[in-house]
């Protein structure tokens, strides 16, 4: 049972960095967009 609760914990940890990453990929990725069309 405990080591379920601890898979359970890492899996919704590594899904949560996921989305940050994701999250920061599209603002980099608008700002470096954003920086190309204001050249």
């Amino acid at each position: 049972m405990e080591k379920q609760s601890r898979q359970r914990c890492a899996i919704r940890q590594l899904c949560q960095a996921n989305k940050l990453e994701s999250r920061l990929e599209l603002v980099y990725g608008f700002r470096q967009g954003a920086g190309i069309a204001m050249k």
